[in-house]
């Protein structure tokens, strides 16, 4: 029926978005593809080990604390039993690694285009397969 054939491309769609992203997180270099655990080591080690009280309170990935707000990291900091200054001291810390990975080679240029990409190209983004597939407002399914 419709609504099978529906639901199994929903899956699909799924599944190579699931996909997609599992193949995004290893394009990830430098800072970016630090570990949770790569993270709170390295502020551990921070200023020959100023911050190791703190270090279990950043068990996020590189990829998170690079796009974390400031305010996010003084809390995380705070909690810990540190200082604004200390928020401000890891949080430069980290950017400035980051800052120099991104200078030694761009993930953007290394990034390779999408193997599902000819699959994928459709009409507003919408997979070829499912663009005669669309219902009008209130109209009931299809039965056999």
């Amino acid at each position: 029926s419709l609504l099978h054939t529906l639901n199994t491309l929903g899956y699909a769609e799924a599944m190579i978005a699931t996909n997609r992203a599992d193949k995004e997180k290893k394009s990830f270099q430098g800072t970016d593809s630090w570990g949770p655990k790569k993270v709170s080591a390295w502020v551990g080690k921070l200023d020959g080990g100023k911050y190791a009280a703190m270090a279990d309170s950043f068990h996020l990935s590189g990829k998170m604390l690079g796009a974390s707000w400031i305010n996010d990291i003084v809390k995380r900091t705070e909690a810990a039993g540190g200082s604004e200054a200390d928020a401000n001291a890891i949080y430069d810390a980290f950017h400035k690694v980051k800052l120099q990975t991104k200078k030694r080679g761009s993930t953007a240029s290394t990034r390779k285009p999408s193997t599902n990409a000819k699959f994928l190209k459709g009409k507003d983004g919408v997979i070829p397969a499912l663009q005669n597939l669309t219902m009008k407002e209130n109209e009931p399914p299809m039965s056999h």
